[in-house]
């Protein structure tokens, strides 16, 4: 008897605010992950976000850091993350589809994240440079590429 096939988890931004404090979760975004000659790179799917880096331990801190920034900022100047909720192109999901599973490697991207905006803007110039929990991120390799 086979069993049913599992549904995939589907990718959610949430964004929760109370007055100058923020909280942004982030669960099962797709992380494309392509050797880019010597180097890699990251695009993620239901947000188009992408980084790069020498190799896929530095890619994959690359994406974690560029998008909490990236969430950061986008609170900052607009106080939500509405403007960030845009898919990559559809080249990118052809690439993701397509690819072979030696070529491209996928992931799923998972964080809890909070800003006090307040605190952070008096800060000024550290505002860039605060450090978040990404403990919960799971990137997924197949066994060819984990060797």
């Amino acid at each position: 008897m086979n069993k049913p096939a599992k549904k995939p988890e589907a990718a959610q931004v949430l964004h929760a605010k109370g007055g100058d404090k923020h909280v942004v979760g982030v669960k099962a975004l797709k992380v494309l992950l392509l050797k880019d000659g010597a180097g890699w790179f990251a695009q993620g799917l239901e947000i188009d976000y992408a980084s790069s880096g020498g190799n896929l331990e530095e890619v994959k801190k690359n994406f974690e850091d560029g998008l909490a920034m990236t969430i950061k900022e986008h609170l900052v100047m607009y106080g939500t993350v509405d403007k960030l909720l845009k898919v990559a192109p559809q080249e990118a999901w052809k690439e993701y589809f397509d690819a072979p599973a030696d070529d491209a490697l996928q992931a799923k991207y998972y964080t809890i994240q909070a800003y006090d905006l307040v605190k952070k803007a008096i800060a000024g110039a550290k505002i860039g440079k605060a450090k978040f929990p990404f403990d919960v991120i799971q990137f997924i390799q197949p066994e060819a590429v984990a060797a």
